[in-house]
């Protein structure tokens, strides 16, 4: 009878650990936290290092910041993640954010200063062993509706900012949570953006900011602006640096007026001592294709400008564009509004003496700066 009740006990036993086994091998879960490597129960680590474009030193009198934070820093994150099929078709699984602390929802985003940032996500070990792919989208300071269940990743690429422009809106709403950014996970190791879950796993991810920027340069001594706004500006962008958006689709235009943080110069050159004058941050933008007189962004000035005793008012419209050859046969090569760029509209020349304005149009990639701590008073 002992025997028997010893048998029954052991068949007793085999079949609670092997209904634990059965439990534990069909629970996938997804654990996210500030580690790395493989964990005691075999999770396995993945770390994103982001980047983003630093911002640029400039003193705003309204509010003494030398340095802004809305043109590089994070404050909101969340990841897009999709799995990579057998036959190369992706699709949406969910949505990681920010977050003081991680949970399954959400992950711990450190901030190592100067523009980057790093989180770690952790698999379980079954997803190791499948060798699963993956692949990433991430989207800063914009909270646009997550993807259906099972969708392609490129069809989350038209998505639109959240931040619809108004007629007469101040530009610097398009920066007042922060300017929105966009980018994809690179696998340090392979170079691709298809992750291959495998232990010691690095991503890198280069943010984009989605607007483009203008400020106003000018050396004439007798000059001021008294106004600026942009003209036939779109009042939606996408999200996504993606060739098969459709800018023309976005058709829909307002004219939007200074940075609110701006003020403008109220003292002529030659009575502040200065030789130049840098009007930084004057306007952000959503792309455009700029293709003619009637269909580009314009951005229209007003100044005033002393000659000898006598004060000319004038304005002056400035499209996006470039012109070279002659006064009798120019040529005009239109320019399109990019995000991530710098256009620098340069006014006057000093040595003319002449009160007729002229200007120019530089193009530039918006740079990367090292970046000071933001200072206020």
């Amino acid at each position: 009878m002992f025997n028997v009740m010893k048998k029954i006990q052991m068949i007793a036993g085999l079949f609670a650990a092997a209904a634990l086994l059965l439990s534990s091998c069909g629970k996938e879960e997804t654990i996210t936290d500030g580690g790395s490597g493989s964990g005691a129960d075999g999770s396995v680590a993945v770390t994103f290092n982001m980047s983003t474009p630093a911002g640029d030193k400039v003193v705003y009198p309204k509010s003494r910041a030398l340095h802004d934070e809305s043109e590089y820093a994070i404050k909101t994150l969340t990841m897009y993640e999709y799995s990579v099929e057998s036959d190369g078709t992706t699709k949406f699984i969910r949505t990681l954010t920010s977050g003081e602390e991680s949970t399954d929802t959400t992950f711990k985003l450190s901030d190592n200063g100067n523009g980057s940032y790093s989180f770690t996500v952790r698999y379980p070990a079954a997803d190791l062993l499948s060798s699963k792919k993956f692949k990433y989208l991430f989207v800063a300071n914009n909270t646009p509706a997550a993807p259906t269940a099972g969708d392609a990743i490129e069809t989350y690429k038209g998505t639109l900012s959240t931040v619809v422009l108004g007629n007469g809106h101040a530009s610097s709403v398009l920066a007042q949570n922060g300017i929105a950014m966009s980018g994809k996970a690179i696998s340090v190791k392979d170079k691709s953006d298809v992750i291959t879950l495998q232990k010691g796993l690095e991503c890198k991810v280069d943010m984009k900011r989605i607007v483009a920027r203008v400020d106003i340069k000018y050396e004439v001594p007798n000059l001021l602006v008294t106004k600026v706004e942009a003209r036939n500006v779109p009042t939606k962008g996408y999200l996504f640096e993606d060739d098969n958006n459709d800018l023309s689709a976005l058709n829909t235009y307002v004219d939007i007026g200074l940075n609110s943080n701006i003020t403008l110069p109220t003292e002529y050159l030659q009575d502040q001592g200065k030789e130049s004058e840098t009007i930084k941050k004057a306007l952000y933008l959503y792309e455009r294709n700029n293709t003619a007189e009637d269909q580009s962004i314009v951005i229209h000035i007003e100044y005033q400008m002393l000659a000898g005793t006598l004060l000319y008012r004038g304005s002056v419209d400035v499209p996006f564009c470039t012109k070279t050859g002659t006064d009798e046969a120019p040529t005009t090569t239109w320019v399109n509004t990019e995000r991530n760029h710098l256009y620098t509209i340069q006014l006057g020349d000093k040595d003319s003496g002449s009160s007729t304005l002229e200007f120019k149009l530089l193009v530039e990639d918006w740079k990367v700066v090292e970046s000071d701590e933001m200072v206020t008073e």
